[in-house]
């Protein structure tokens, strides 16, 4: 779905901009 893939973009973005906040 879309919106999966949305959630995954973000996540992803998230993870390389703060790696810490994403592991919570």
């Amino acid at each position: 779905e879309w919106e999966v893939t949305l959630l995954e973009n973000l996540w992803v973005d998230t993870t390389r901009r703060h790696p810490l906040e994403a592991m919570t």
